[in-house]
């Protein structure tokens, strides 16, 4: 790796942490994208999910939802964390109690969404709307809730986040947050390039940058 002048590490999950620690060891500049990193100095750019899940979150329930379920993402993940936060702190700042029974585990993947939902679905109590934390779990979700021929978003309402780029061309177009991406990868490699030439020391910095609210079709207006 020494005769690179600098890497740019997108991380999603602690098992990247091993790596990262033998480039701070051997003092290579890096900035890591999308991941905060608790314990070595690194700077490190991502989103403000926090702040997305809980504009989302208030969004639905200013378009009159009160029973909402969430799609958890992997466990291990730390934005999975910070978007259940941001979802229950939209609750709380409404008065609204959340049950428990709507959070559901999943993966981040296609299959876990569409099995999350399958179990919604069987609920006694049916919530609205549901809250899918990727847009790859919210298409797995949309599959089985068409699986049972439930109209969208009359029959319930879906959302997701990172707007990738099939969400817009759903049925229905599919509500969600927007991650930037592009303009996180920008930043860090801007700042890389200024670690580079000015041999500046590692330092633990976090730099979020705000996601933004896209609303679609797929989120019903209830009387």
């Amino acid at each position: 790796i020494r005769n690179v002048d600098g890497i740019i590490v997108m991380s999603q999950s602690p098992n990247d942490d091993t790596f990262i620690a033998h480039l701070v060891t051997e003092k290579i500049p890096l900035v890591v994208l999308s991941r905060e990193v608790v314990n070595h100095q690194v700077t490190t750019v991502l989103s403000d999910d926090i702040a997305g899940a809980n504009q989302l979150t208030k969004f639905i329930i200013g378009q009159g939802h009160r029973e909402i379920a969430i799609i958890e993402g992997k466990p291990e993940f730390r934005s999975s964390s910070k978007r259940k936060q941001g979802f229950l702190n939209a609750h709380f700042e409404a008065g609204m109690e959340f049950d428990p029974e709507y959070a559901v585990k999943g993966k981040y993947d296609v299959e876990s969404g569409y099995a999350a939902m399958q179990h919604i679905l069987s609920m006694k109590k049916r919530p609205t709307a549901v809250f899918c934390s990727n847009d790859e779990m919210a298409l797995g979700a949309m599959k089985a809730i068409k699986q049972q021929e439930i109209p969208m978003p009359d029959g319930i309402s879906i959302a997701g986040f990172d707007d990738m780029g099939f969400t817009a061309y759903l049925t229905p177009a599919l509500t969600t947050v927007l991650r930037p991406v592009e303009e996180m990868s920008k930043e860090g490699a801007q700042i890389l390039i200024n670690k580079i030439e000015r041999g500046e020391a590692p330092q633990k910095e976090l730099i979020h940058l705000d996601t933004k609210l896209v609303i679609r079709d797929s989120i019903k207006k209830l009387d």
